[in-house]
């Protein structure tokens, strides 16, 4: 398969997270969890820890925002680590420092579009 952005369904040229199929652009957003986070590090335009990233978690699946337990923000930290950051990180998406304990996107301006209009739907 070319990796070169000239295969059909391919978004942009290749290089951090360019070059995804559009279909793994869709898989990428179709769980809830993965927008909220990939929007939460779209709209910092700088690294997030993953603290701060599992609070939006939480506080995205509490209501009212405001109820957010400690055991919230563990099972929220936990889910980033076990199945939002590998995904993520697979595919280039973001860039995680382990040191600092920080994501960063790093992805495809095509998904942070896609990303946009599906929060305006």
């Amino acid at each position: 398969m070319a990796t070169d952005g000239s295969h059909p369904g391919w978004v942009g040229p290749t290089g951090h997270g360019e070059g995804l199929p559009a279909a793994v652009i869709e898989d990428l957003l179709a769980c809830p969890r993965r927008r909220v986070l990939l929007t939460t590090l779209v709209e910092a335009d700088e690294p997030v820890t993953v603290e701060d990233l599992a609070a939006e978690l939480a506080a995205a699946e509490s209501a009212p925002a405001a109820s957010v337990s400690a055991a919230d923000r563990r099972r929220a930290r936990t889910e980033v680590f076990q199945e939002g950051l590998p995904k993520l990180t697979a595919t280039d998406v973001v860039a995680f420092d382990s040191r600092l304990g920080t994501v960063e996107f790093t992805g495809p301006e095509a998904l942070a579009t896609r990303l946009d209009a599906l929060a305006e739907e």
